[in-house]
């Protein structure tokens, strides 16, 4: 019997603390996902029942928290208790990852931002621009050029490689100053922060800077003809010559 089954299950079990309380509950359930010798099912079965086995499904998730609390921290503070239930559901629908930064990253941000687009997160109304703006330095940080549908951080060639077009329904200056200035879970009232409907230059090299441009601007960078004059007053946001 090949070796890779009793690897794959072991790996499973760390990941997902659920499959481990299913399995000791109910132990047939192995033979269901995985084809296991009896004595590798039974050394599964110690495994589990190991006090051992509790810290390492908790070094694990550690593992996977770590990048989104240091990489999105804006987002997890706004969600604050909330985060929890959040991250769980998120590991169960990916249980498999290969603990790149980037990867964990754009992706639980793509999967916030769906509950947002479902309506489960509207107790937090600036949720959604949080999120797009960690979204966009990410992309900045990790080279990411695309847009999708859940990335909407736009790359012109016009533009410096480390700066991004990002569309904000509110002021965003004032909006992470707010989550930054109170303590975590706080909910910030819906008419707190102005509504600007506009589009922003990003820019994160050494620290983060953002500038908001008119519509205008936004299409002659979508077409690739920016004035000489516009490249002056925003200096850096645009590719050198």
């Amino acid at each position: 019997m090949p070796l890779v089954d009793f690897q794959q299950a072991f790996a499973d079990l760390v990941a997902d603390p659920a499959l481990c309380r299913a399995i000791k509950k109910t132990p047939e359930l192995m033979n269901e996902r995985y084809a296991l010798t009896d004595i590798e099912q039974e050394r599964l079965l110690d495994i589990l029942n190991q006090r051992g086995m509790v810290t390492n499904c908790m070094l694990y998730q550690i593992n996977r928290f770590t990048p989104l609390f240091d990489l999105m921290p804006y987002s997890c503070k706004m969600l604050s208790k909330e985060i929890k239930q959040h991250t769980r559901a998120f590991w169960d629908d990916y249980i498999k990852t290969n603990f790149q930064f980037r990867d964990e990253v754009l992706l639980f941000a793509s999967f916030l931002l769906q509950k947002v687009k479902e309506g489960k997160l509207d107790h937090l109304p600036h949720l959604h621009d949080v999120l797009n703006f960690e979204m966009t330095y990410n992309s900045i940080r990790f080279d990411v050029f695309e847009s999708t549908e859940q990335n909407v951080a736009i790359y012109h060639p016009v533009l410096d490689e480390k700066t991004r077009l990002l569309y904000a329904n509110y002021e965003l200056r004032d909006l992470i100053d707010e989550v930054i200035q109170n303590e975590p879970g706080h909910v910030i009232e819906a008419d707190k922060i102005r509504k600007v409907n506009s589009f922003y230059l990003i820019q994160y090299i050494d620290r983060i800077d953002m500038v908001m441009i008119p519509e205008t601007l936004v299409q002659d960078i979508l077409a690739g003809r920016v004035s000489e004059e516009d490249k002056a007053y925003h200096a850096g946001y645009f590719k050198r010559p």
